[in-house]
């Protein structure tokens, strides 16, 4: 009876206002998916034969209609058998054993292909969905800056890299031995005002000796410049001359070593950036999100990440695992043999993937019946069983109060402080994951004449807790005694 009803239904269903919703951005949990999907195409495969009995009835029944009627009459067919008696005068074409025997594998067969095949199908098929949501989700959401781990402006992609290799010279420059009587104007020149710690690379480059080495002043520790040009004789004379004519010892051989350095470091990280999006246009990926993937913040003009960490899985990995995905998709579809396997097949998702992989607006499978389940966002999926969400974020800003009252001549340049146990500049806003952080000061080596303040602000105690969208300030004290 259901087999009648259901084709009935789907005819009315035509001339009626659909009934079947189409499921909005996002994709529906995994096991409502694999439900709906073999309900959908179990359901499809009773329709099938809805169909075909509801085809046979009305044959049948106009066919008894015109032999009633003798518009028409069946002829009756016989082959005479040897031998005498009724029963020896048909073929005996319904025999119960080869009827029982063709049902069975009737049975056995549409088992297979209709239930069976179908579940086995629509498992896979939910498999798959949840593999490429979650690839194509690291895709969108992996990159070292945030958003997309692909580029999205070569232009913007190779300055930024070139911009992190001038902050980089900042940082090597801001710790440079500069001669004294002209050290202020040539990190003002490049606004090399803030040290940085660059300890997680290397910075030699094209040159058997450091950039400190080979810029670092070779004078006299006691030498003054203005010294020198009132008393010539009484303060070196030729040989305090021909030690200035050294590129280190003057502000113009010292601004050319600078230029040159300043070029290398902007060169190998242009290269770096290249190199490591390779022929995929992916970079690799280093964390959950920005603050995740950035070991040092640069406290530069521009900001940004200046270095960031080592890389945790290669872009030809991720541009591979993305491919794959693609490729999957596809074969899914070449490969369904049965038009119950095409009812949850998302064409439409893939084809709005390819149009524009960094929207996560790309559509849903078709789900036949009622659609109205709660759907998940491919931008943020839910985390795994047992794995802690994301971190939200907040920023914190250092400053240092130096006091000189009783002659010290100490400056903030000469302290520096940690957050979490790595060096961090001061001055700067820095993003951290909310919670609880400890601010620890200190001077290389430890200050002489100087004591410890404290810490004041949002710090007190040397601990910051620290909330969701907040923009902490903290003050750190040193006193000269």
């Amino acid at each position: 009876m259901l087999k009648k009803i259901l084709p009935i239904i789907i005819i009315l269903s035509l001339a009626l206002p659909p009934v079947v919703q189409v499921a909005q951005a996002g994709v529906l949990d995994s096991t409502v998916g694999f439900s709906s999907c073999a309900a959908a195409g179990f359901i499809s495969g009773k329709i099938a034969e809805g169909l075909t009995d509801l085809q046979n009835w009305v044959s049948d029944g106009i066919k008894n209609f015109l032999i009633r009627k003798r518009i028409i009459r069946i002829p009756s067919f016989s082959i005479p058998f040897l031998g005498t008696g009724a029963d020896n005068s048909r073929v005996p074409v319904e025999d119960k054993d080869v009827k029982k025997e063709v049902e069975d594998f009737k049975g056995v067969y549409t088992g297979k292909e209709g239930v069976q095949d179908t579940i086995a199908r629509c498992g896979a098929r939910e498999i798959l969905t949840a593999m490429g949501r979650n690839i194509t989700n690291v895709a969108r959401t992996g990159g070292r800056d945030g958003g997309p781990a692909w580029v999205r402006n070569w232009r913007n992609f190779r300055l930024d890299s070139q911009y992190r290799g001038e902050g980089i010279f900042k940082a090597m420059l801001a710790q440079t031995n500069t001669c004294e009587y002209f050290a202020n104007d040539m990190r003002g020149l490049f606004g090399a005002n803030q040290k940085v710690a660059l300890t997680r690379i290397k910075t030699r480059a094209s040159n058997n000796d450091s950039y400190q080495v080979r810029a670092g002043c070779t004078l006299p520790g006691d030498f003054s410049y203005n010294d020198y040009k009132r008393d010539f004789s009484g303060n070196g004379g030729w040989e305090a001359w021909s030690r200035l004519m050294e590129p280190q010892n003057n502000p113009y051989g010292s601004l050319f070593l600078a230029l040159d350095e300043q070029n290398t470091q902007r060169a190998i990280e242009e290269q770096a950036a290249i190199d490591e999006t390779g022929a995929t246009g992916f970079t690799g990926v280093r964390g959950r999100n920005a603050a995740d993937s950035c070991a040092v913040m640069s406290p530069y003009s521009g900001g940004g990440c200046l270095i960031y960490k080592d890389i945790a899985t290669p872009s030809g990995v991720l541009s591979g695992a993305v491919v794959a995905g693609f490729e999957s998709e596809l074969q899914w579809v070449a490969t369904t043999d049965e038009l119950n396997e095409l009812v949850a097949t998302g064409l439409e998702v893939l084809l709005n993937r390819l149009w524009d992989l960094s929207n996560s607006d790309e559509g849903d499978y078709v789900v036949p019946g009622n659609s109205g389940i709660p759907t998940d966002s491919l931008f943020e999926p839910p985390p795994e069983e047992g794995e802690e969400p994301p971190p939200t974020l907040g920023e914190v800003t250092v400053n240092f109060n130096i006091i000189n009252d009783n002659g010290g001549t100490a400056t903030a340049d000469d302290f520096e402080f940690y957050i979490d146990g790595e060096l961090t500049a001061a001055g700067i806003p820095r993003v951290l994951p909310v919670g609880e952080h400890l601010i620890v000061s200190g001077f290389p080596p430890d200050p002489d004449g100087y004591t410890w303040g404290g810490i004041t602000g949002d710090c007190e105690g040397a601990t910051l807790i620290l909330e969701e969208g907040q923009n902490a300030v903290c003050t750190i004290t040193w006193d000269d005694i």
